[in-house]
C-alpha cells in the first residue's frame, strides 16, 4: 500500500491576504503530475462579492483561458457579504484537464474596504513516478 504522504506535492498558489482588488494566483506547473487538488481556505467575508476562476494554459506566462466546466470537479465559490459561502469555509475543487499550467484568479466587485482573508493550496497528485517531489 503506498502512502499518501509520497503521492502529492503541496505548492501555495495564492498567500493569505485580505486583498480589496482582483488577484491572480501564482501560476502552478503540473508537469509531471495527472492532476491537482486545490484548497481555496476563506475567512468571513466582510464586504464586496469574491468570485473565484481558474484558468489554465499550454505556454507558461501567457495564453490562460477559462478552463471548460468538465475540467473541474467540485465548484469553485462565489462568495458575498451575508450570502451563501459568506463565512470561513475551506472549498475543494480539483483540475482534470490537459493543459500543462494552471492559476486560480479572484476576481472582487462592490468596492470592499476589507475583503475577504484568502488562501489557495495545491496537492498536486498523481505523480508520474514516486515519490512526487516534496
Amino acid at each position: 500500500m503506498r502512502d499518501l504522504f509520497n503521492g502529492f506535492t503541496p505548492f501555495l498558489a495564492m498567500a493569505a491576504s485580505s486583498p480589496t482588488g482582483t488577484q491572480t494566483g501564482s501560476e502552478i506547473d503540473l508537469f509531471g503530475y495527472e492532476g491537482a487538488l486545490l484548497a481555496i481556505a476563506v475567512g468571513v467575508v466582510t464586504d464586496g462579492s469574491h468570485v473565484f476562476t481558474l484558468t489554465e494554459s499550454d505556454t507558461s506566462g501567457s495564453g490562460y483561458g477559462a478552463v471548460a466546466a468538465g475540467d473541474v470537479l467540485g465548484t469553485l465559490p462565489t462568495l458575498v457579504t451575508g450570502g451563501s459561502g459568506g463565512g470561513s469555509d475551506v472549498h475543494l475543487v480539483t483540475y482534470k484537464g490537459a493543459k500543462r499550467y494552471i492559476k486560480v484568479v479572484k476576481t472582487v466587485s462592490g468596492s470592499p474596504s476589507t475583503g475577504c482573508r484568502v488562501t489557495v493550496a495545491a496537492l498536486l497528485g498523481k505523480p508520474r513516478h514516486l515519490p512526487a517531489d516534496v
